[in-house]
């Protein structure tokens, strides 16, 4: 009867373990929009948190080859069939009032490019949590509508 007791508990702790999420928060989302002579990107950033001013981000615009369609999952499709074409590095927005090292928005950026077809963007954007105390890297990827 014991080891089915430890049995059943190993079973649900077990369980746990894999439900749990080890990727973590991801308080920024990315869109991005073609517009004439370029694409511009938006970055939304959740409520409590703050993206580091002075970091190594980069966000890159890439162009999607033919025999993309077939890959589901974004970042692979952007890792086998993407070409980088422009990069952005340095962000600017509204300084956070929690502390003057983070932006608590983001404003949109505007990558110029001159091009057609299927593009992505991707890239790695630091920030940290305001609450938590803990700072961390996120990718993003978005495919521009």
């Amino acid at each position: 009867m014991k080891r089915v007791v430890i049995l059943l508990i190993g079973l649900l702790f077990m369980g746990n373990l894999l439900s749990f999420d080890f990727a973590g928060p991801k308080p920024i989302e990315a869109s991005a929009t073609r517009r004439k002579g370029g694409v511009d990107v938006q970055l939304v950033l959740q409520k409590g948190y703050g993206i580091q001013r002075k970091a190594g981000h980069k966000i890159q615009l890439v162009k999607l080859a033919l025999g993309h369609e077939a890959e589901k999952d974004l970042l692979q499709k952007i890792r086998q069939y993407g070409k980088p074409i422009a990069e952005v590095s340095q962000l600017d927005g509204i300084v956070a009032r929690e502390d003057k090292e983070y932006f608590s928005q983001i404003k949109p950026i505007a990558i110029a490019a001159q091009t057609s077809g299927e593009l992505a963007v991707t890239g790695k954007i630091y920030y940290c949590s305001f609450s938590n105390k803990f700072c961390s890297v996120q990718s993003i990827a978005a495919l521009v509508q």
